[in-house]
């Protein structure tokens, strides 16, 4: 295991928000690898947590949503049962998503997943959005670059993750900055991650590796 380091903070966190953006067919690399997550996530349920719910409150995947959303809902749980999981797929435009789940939300983590586009192997952990969106900012009179508030993060296999400053200006970038925009304006604790994924890689490799990720930084 190589080491690196990124960011700043840690803490405990209660519940976490894990999204994807998604393609209208739901192939790509962040729809897959989030629906695998979910699956390795729910093997760290406490026995105590397993004994409390019942099969149809286990995580259900809803069809598609009039916001263009698909959400993958799951209650509370953990290895040691202290932290919850919200599990939300976006499709197309990000503004709806921003404003029924984060604006009005408290989450302590929101982790994004996205597709890298190019000929990248490595998961990116970014580090800094843009005020761009198509080449338009997406507030005119705010920060044209903002620092994610990223959680401590010392320990990554660079064999497998790369720390990155360029997340473009499309709809990641769009939805990233607005949420980290939100957690400066309203002096909120929340941490954000979003990573880039290789499109070509295997969504089971990658899911086992952002699970890792969190583990061996006491993020989970």
């Amino acid at each position: 295991m190589s080491k690196g380091k990124a960011a700043i903070a840690e803490g405990d966190f209660e519940m976490i928000l894990i999204y994807a953006f998604s393609n209208q067919w739901g192939t790509n690399i962040s729809h897959r690898t989030l629906l695998e997550l979910q699956k390795l996530l729910k093997n760290n349920i406490s026995p105590l947590n397993q004994g409390e719910m019942s099969q149809s409150d286990k995580g259900v995947l809803n069809s598609k949503s009039s916001q263009g959303e698909i959400e993958v809902l799951s209650p509370p749980f953990s290895r040691e049962g202290r932290v919850g999981f919200d599990f939300k797929l976006i499709y197309f435009d990000p503004k709806s998503f921003f404003q029924k789940y984060i604006a009005h939300n408290d989450y302590d983590l929101i982790i994004g997943l996205g597709d890298m586009y190019g000929d990248f192997s490595k998961i990116r952990i970014e580090t800094q959005a843009k005020n761009a969106y198509n080449n338009q900012p997406i507030y005119p009179f705010s920060p044209i670059l903002i620092d994610l508030s990223i959680p401590l993060i010392e320990n990554y296999d660079s064999n497998n993750f790369a720390i990155s400053a360029n997340m473009a200006t499309y709809n990641s970038n769009w939805l990233a900055y607005s949420i980290q925009l939100h957690i400066d304006q309203k002096h909120l604790d929340t941490k954000q991650i979003f990573l880039h994924l290789p499109k070509k890689s295997n969504a089971s490799f990658i899911a086992s590796q952002i699970k890792s990720l969190l583990e061996i930084n006491n993020i989970i």
